[in-house]
């Protein structure tokens, strides 16, 4: 066991002194497969094909979502890495394989010529085509579309199960919800313990997460408006970490500071444009505004009058709840922008392209899976400071 942090307790000696987390995803979103390796995570953390399946049946859900979902029925293989239920302290291989490759074979083979009905000359406006396209001199956006799609964060949860599985043993849990949907705002209480959020949110529909039902059936309206007039809608949403300890992170040197870590995982998902921490906007609007007060509780016991600060303060958690907030824009399938043809250079509009009128069910897999890596990653580092 880690001789440093009795919180950590990891089923190791100095193993993860000398290795730190690190992950890397491939894959086209149409390709034959994605595929992952994270390595440094620690030998013994229990894992099952289950683990795994709760995960994809959960980012499948959301209403709005696009026709894909019935056509993927994401089921991983494990390559490497988990032996017997359990990680065995080697890199982690994982794949997926999309079995929508068949219907794109004919211009996503890794051999074969690539069929020309298959090309996209028209560069899809609010997605990353144009620009990786100019970056690289292509005129067909296929190659960048297929891999900046959102599908990719469907390997980097898989990768995530490991570190979720070893926060869940120590009490650290997650909830995400929806703060607004468009301009229509939720009323959440970010303040309620796990178990009084968490029984709130199962009072209300898995497809449109909230303490507010009320508010959520009229998104439902809204997201049906939306399907019928082809459009999409932006989300904002919360992640709450339960069970931190405090003193995660560092105070020391900027990269070490934990909102730098979790920050820049969050915002590499594909479509997030914006990210806070706690109440940032709000707080940044006020004057003389009283910070969180530190009350003794009891012998040697402390604890905060309040969690403005959203659980971190000076790079460092506080041991209150973390509050992650985040912001998508609307998906740009459906916003019949116009753009140019990069093969003839005259105006015109993208091809029909099959798009979720808004994904904050995914969002959140995606987000919680990002966080479990990046707090897996400081507790390690605890251990070893």
């Amino acid at each position: 066991m880690c001789c440093f942090c009795p919180f950590c307790s990891l089923p190791t000696t100095h193993y993860q002194l000398f290795v730190m987390i690190r992950y890397l995803t491939a894959g086209e979103s149409h390709g034959p497969a994605l595929v992952g390796i994270i390595e440094g995570v620690p030998p013994g953390i229990k894992v099952s094909e289950d683990d795994f399946e709760k995960l994809f049946v959960r980012r499948k859900l959301g209403y709005g979502r696009s026709g894909r979902t019935k056509i993927e029925t994401d089921k991983v293989t494990v390559l490497a890495g988990i032996t017997g239920g359990q990680t065995n302290g080697g890199p982690i291989a994982l794949m997926i394989e999309n079995r929508d490759y068949k219907a794109h074979a004919s211009h996503m083979h890794p051999f074969n010529e690539p069929s020309l009905e298959g090309r996209i000359p028209v560069p899809l406006p609010g997605h990353a085509d144009f620009q990786g396209a100019m970056k690289f001199g292509f005129s067909d956006c296929r190659s960048v579309r297929e891999r900046a799609s959102g599908r990719e964060t469907a390997m980097r949860a898989a990768l995530s199960v490991p570190a979720r599985n070893y926060l869940e043993t120590k009490g650290i849990k997650f909830l995400s919800f929806i703060d607004a949907l468009g301009d229509v705002s939720a009323q959440n209480d970010y303040s309620l313990g796990f178990e009084e959020a968490e029984a709130l949110l199962q009072l209300n529909d898995e497809n449109l997460p909230c303490q507010d039902a009320k508010t959520a059936e009229s998104w439902r309206k809204m997201i049906e408006q939306a399907q019928e007039n082809g459009e999409s809608i932006g989300v904002s949403m919360t992640t709450a970490v339960y069970g931190l300890p405090l003193g995660l992170g560092s105070y020391t040197h900027y990269d070490r500071r934990l909102e730098y870590a979790l920050s820049g995982a969050v915002m590499s998902i594909p479509g997030v444009k914006g990210m806070e921490i706690g109440f940032g906007r709000d707080l940044a609007s006020k004057s003389g505004i009283k910070y969180d007060s530190i009350e003794l509780a009891g012998d040697a016991i402390y604890k905060r009058g309040s969690n403005l600060s959203g659980g971190i303060e000076g790079g460092m958690t506080t041991g209150e709840i973390l509050i992650v907030r985040y912001f998508m824009k609307p998906l740009p399938g459906n916003s019949r922008a116009s753009s140019v043809n990069l093969e003839t250079g005259e105006k015109a509009m993208p091809a029909f392209y099959r798009s979720d009128v808004c994904v904050p069910v995914p969002l959140a897999v995606a987000v919680e899976s990002v966080l479990a890596i990046e707090i897996l990653k400081a507790l390690l580092c605890r251990a070893s400071e």
